[in-house]
C-alpha cells in the first residue's frame, strides 16, 4: 500500500501475482510486502459522542424469503470486487515487471485511484470478502441452516486477504484494524461451523436414543406378552440401555468426525480471536472509525435484529458483533465491515462497486 504517486508503481512484493484466467482461479502464491507505507487517517467526522445514527422504522418480523433473495446479488458484487482488486493490483507493477498487467480505461494519473492504486485494490478485496460472507449469511438466514462446505471454502480467500493486510513495521493502526477484521471474519465463520456440528451431534444423539428406547421397549413388550408377567414402563430407564446409547454418550461413529472437526476449528477460532483482540477492539474502533463506532454504541437495536438493517444504509444503526462463541453475529460483522471500509475509503474517494474495473471476468 502506498500514499504517494512516486511510490504507487514500486513493487512492494517480491514475487509476481499471476492475473486470474477465469472466475474460479485463485492466485497460487501468497505475496508478502517487503515494507508497508503508513496510512494517515484523519477522520472527517466529528467525535463519536456528537454523532447519532438515524433510527430507522423497524420492519418487525424478519422476511426470510426477502433476506435469502439477496444471496445472488451480493455474491455477484463480491466477484466483481474481487477480480477488480486483482486486476488493479497487477496494474500497479512497473511495465517492465513480469506480473504487470495493464487495465483498460486506466484512471488518470491525478486521480486517487491511480495515486493509491494498491490501497484501492486492497479495499476492493476487503469489500469482496464482506460481500461473499454476507451472501452466504443471507442464504442461510432460515433457522437451523448451515452448510459447512460453503463456509470452509472461503479459507483460501481469507488467507489471501490476510497476506494483503499483514501489518509490517510502520503500518498504521487502520491497517492493523482491517487485519483484525479479517481474523474476526475467520473466527466467526469457524464458530458457526463448530456450532453446526455440535447441534448435529445433539440431534443425532436424541434420534439414536429415541430409536433405541423404542426398540428396547418393543423387545420388552414382546417378552412380557410371552411371559405374561413383565411390566413394561412407559419410558425405558437409561440404565436398561446399552452404555453407548445412554443420554450424554452418543455412539462413537457419530462423535468421532465431529470431535475432530470441532477440536481443530476451536483452536483456529481461539487463535483468530487473539489476533482480533490485539488489532480490533472498542478502543481502536473509537479512534480510527468514530462514525462506525457511534453507529454501534448509540444504537437501539439488539443482537437478534440483524434483519432490521439495510445493507446499503450508511447512516443507520448498527450493533457490535460480540463474541463468536454461539456461531451467530455474522450479519452484524458484515454491516460493521462495510461501514469501516466506507468510512476509511472516503478520504481516498473510494467508490466501492461503482469504481470496479469492468470486463475482468472474461
Amino acid at each position: 500500500m502506498t500514499d504517494s504517486s512516486s511510490s504507487a508503481h514500486c513493487p512492494l512484493y517480491s514475487d509476481p501475482m499471476p492475473p486470474p484466467e477465469d472466475e474460479d482461479v485463485e492466485p497460487n502464491l501468497i505475496f508478502r510486502p517487503r515494507r508497508a507505507a503508513p496510512i494517515l487517517h484523519t477522520p472527517s467526522d466529528p467525535p463519536a459522542t456528537s454523532f447519532a445514527p438515524i433510527c430507522r422504522p423497524k420492519r418487525g418480523q424478519a422476511n426470510v424469503q426477502l433476506v435469502s433473495s439477496l444471496r445472488d446479488k451480493y455474491h455477484e458484487a463480491g466477484r466483481k470486487l474481487k477480480y477488480s482488486g486483482i486486476a488493479r493490483f497487477c496494474s500497479t507493477y512497473p511495465p517492465s515487471h513480469k506480473a504487470y498487467r495493464p487495465i483498460a480505461n486506466a484512471p488518470p494519473p491525478s486521480s486517487m485511484y491511480h495515486i493509491h492504486g494498491r490501497l484501492i485494490a486492497n479495499l476492493e478485496l476487503m469489500e469482496a470478502l464482506v460481500m461473499f460472507v454476507y451472501s452466504a449469511w443471507c442464504n442461510e438466514y432460515s433457522p437451523c441452516h448451515c452448510n459447512p462446505d460453503t463456509w470452509l471454502s472461503m479459507d483460501g480467500f481469507i488467507n489471501w486477504c490476510k497476506a494483503k493486510w499483514t501489518p509490517e513495521e510502520g503500518s498504521s493502526d487502520v491497517e492493523k484494524a482491517f487485519y483484525g477484521l479479517i481474523y474476526m471474519f475467520n473466527a466467526f465463520i469457524h464458530a458457526r461451523v463448530v456450532a453446526h456440528y455440535r447441534c448435529k451431534v445433539h440431534s443425532d444423539l436424541r434420534r439414536v436414543t429415541e430409536v433405541t428406547r423404542q426398540a428396547v421397549g418393543a423387545a420388552i413388550a414382546d417378552a412380557g406378552t410371552l411371559a405374561g408377567t413383565i411390566h413394561v414402563p412407559p419410558i425405558v430407564p437409561p440404565q436398561l440401555l446399552p452404555p453407548q446409547y445412554r443420554i450424554g454418550a452418543p455412539p462413537s461413529h457419530i462423535t468421532a468426525a465431529a470431535n475432530t472437526v470441532s477440536a481443530s476449528l476451536s483452536l483456529e477460532q481461539l487463535e483468530s480471536m487473539n489476533k482480533v483482540a490485539s488489532h480490533l477492539n472498542f478502543s481502536s474502533m473509537a479512534r480510527q472509525f468514530p462514525r462506525t463506532f457511534a453507529r454501534m454504541v448509540h444504537s437501539t437495536l439488539n443482537s437478534s435484529e440483524e434483519h432490521e438493517v439495510d445493507f446499503e444504509d450508511d447512516d443507520g444503526e448498527l450493533f457490535w458483533p460480540g463474541q463468536s462463541i454461539t456461531g451467530e453475529g455474522l450479519g452484524w460483522l458484515c454491516y460493521m465491515g462495510k461501514a469501516m471500509i466506507r468510512e476509511f475509503g472516503e478520504q481516498f474517494q473510494y467508490n466501492g462497486l461503482e469504481g470496479v474495473i469492468l470486463n475482468q471476468l472474461n
